[in-house]
């Protein structure tokens, strides 16, 4: 289960009239594709990926290229 996108999807399903739109941060060693594709079309959430380009370097949906709709999604891969 990804713990995340439960609490963001369920922040947005049940706290409308409060969250309009809701940041989720991944900052660590992996590329957050599972995330990602759970947020890719979705323009109420933010996803930020910070991760290292040395360990997903065949991974073709974790470049800078991948911004989702309407920018939902944003892709920073750093090397050494």
């Amino acid at each position: 289960l990804n713990n995340v996108a439960i609490a963001a999807q369920h922040a947005l399903n049940n706290h409308r009239d409060q969250i309009q739109r809701v940041v989720v941060l991944d900052w660590d060693l992996h590329h957050g594709d599972g995330t990602q594709s759970t947020f890719y079309h979705n323009p109420h959430v933010l996803y930020i990926s910070l991760h290292a380009q040395s360990h997903f370097p065949f991974s073709k949906d974790c470049g800078p290229q991948h911004v989702g709709q309407k920018g939902t999604n944003v892709n920073v891969a750093w090397s050494r």
